[in-house]
């Protein structure tokens, strides 16, 4: 029997010069399409994943010659979630055309971005961006999401919006340990240093904890504070002297850069001297669709974490907790309960080996993909078998 043809299409391949030169992706793309993609089973299916190679492709075509080209290769197109007209016009057409399921996923609630974050303006009520990402929705066969809430939100928006009930599968965010397989740099032995991995769009998020930093960096001269990726320049003073940082506690507060892409991404990781990792989450509709990366990364270099008590932080993902608090990480409420755990574990040398150890084996035991391929291959099959339905045009 023939193996169905599966694409799997990533999406933020184009955002600078070193991914597309390098055929190379972010986190988004990896934690979405390519981990899981590693583990589908290939004697049951025939897949491509495709993000650079797609320039390839196009060279010498039009718009409408390498989309029919690229939709009568395949049985199934799963793609992450498109905000281009042409290519989200294009790919549906052909998609509809040619009776070929197309599966769009995804991560993050686009119609709920907060005023802080870049993406809002691009988002905003009104925009192209915007109607093209709910258009896309409404008309895909099925979407996949990282977590209970975003389907939610998005089954009630398109079903209000459109009148139509989508498929949805819920496919969370795992970890494979083969990915971080860096030998992490040594701690300082005379600094604490807690760190924080991130991008831009957590301003506001960062403020949450920043009141609890000051104080804990104003009373431990041998604390510091390192931002990787997630803050600009410029922007230090404007997001950290309001919240009484001194001026001594200031200059321990370091600023790195993050990596261009995935790829550089787990040794970036595991050059980093921290001791303690922090994932603070202002608890909105925007944020109760995120998932728990942070903690899945830190751990992997035995990083004890500690984070917001919100949606992706504490609630079980594929029938699995996530962080225990005091087990596997800590969660925080409220500023009290930043403090307290920050302190115990600035503390203590011994509760952070133990917590971080206890994280890293959890996650590696509980939370990997390649145990947890079964979730996408019962969701293509699911989509797969529905279409069967129907018989297929003649692709030729």
């Amino acid at each position: 029997m023939k193996k169905p043809r599966i694409a799997m299409i990533m999406t933020d391949w184009a955002q600078n010069e070193y991914r597309k030169k390098n055929k190379a992706f972010g986190g988004v793309s990896y934690y979405r399409i390519v981990a899981p993609a590693k583990f589908l089973n290939k004697e049951k299916y025939d897949i491509d994943v495709l993000g650079a190679e797609l320039l390839e492709q196009a060279e010498g075509k039009d718009i409408a010659g390498f989309y029919v080209e690229l939709a009568k290769k395949y049985d199934l197109i799963w793609t992450k979630v498109i905000d281009n007209p042409q290519a989200a016009a294009a790919l549906c057409f052909v998609c509809g055309h040619y009776k070929i399921p197309l599966v769009v996923d995804v991560d993050d609630n686009y119609f709920e971005t907060r005023a802080d974050q870049p993406g809002h303006q691009v988002f905003s009520i009104g925009s192209q961006k915007r109607s093209i990402v709910g258009a896309l929705l409404s008309l895909a066969s099925a979407i996949s999401v990282s977590t209970e809430p975003l389907r939610k939100f998005y089954y009630e928006r398109i079903l209000a919006a459109h009148g139509v009930e989508k498929k949805f599968f819920v496919l969370p965010n795992l970890n494979d340990t083969e990915e971080f397989n860096f030998l992490p740099v040594p701690k300082k032995t005379n600094k604490i240093v807690i760190g924080y991995a991130g991008s831009i769009t957590h301003y506001s998020d960062l403020n949450l904890v920043l009141p609890v930093l000051a104080k804990l960096m104003n009373h431990y001269i041998n604390l510091e504070f390192e931002v990787m990726g997630a803050v600009e320049l410029e922007k230090i003073k404007e997001l950290f002297a309001p919240h009484g940082f001194s001026a001594e506690a200031l200059d321990r507060v370091k600023l790195k850069g993050g990596s261009e892409a995935w790829d550089k991404y787990p040794e970036l990781l595991a050059q980093q001297e921290w001791d303690i990792g922090i994932a603070p989450l202002v608890d909105d509709e925007f944020n109760r669709g995120k998932s728990h990366i942070k903690w899945l990364e830190y751990a992997m270099y035995r990083i004890p974490t500690v984070a917001s008590k919100v949606y992706p932080y504490y609630k079980p993902v594929a029938g699995h907790a996530t962080i225990e608090h005091g087990k596997t990480g800590f969660l925080a409420e409220s500023l009290d309960d930043w403090y307290k755990s920050l302190t115990a574990l600035i503390e203590s040398k011994a509760l952070r080996k133990e917590v971080g150890d206890m994280a890293y084996n959890y996650i590696a035991s509980t939370l990997q993909y390649k145990e947890h391929a079964y979730l996408w291959e019962a969701a293509i099959d699911d989509v797969l078998l529905c279409n069967s339905t129907t018989p297929p045009l003649n692709k030729d």
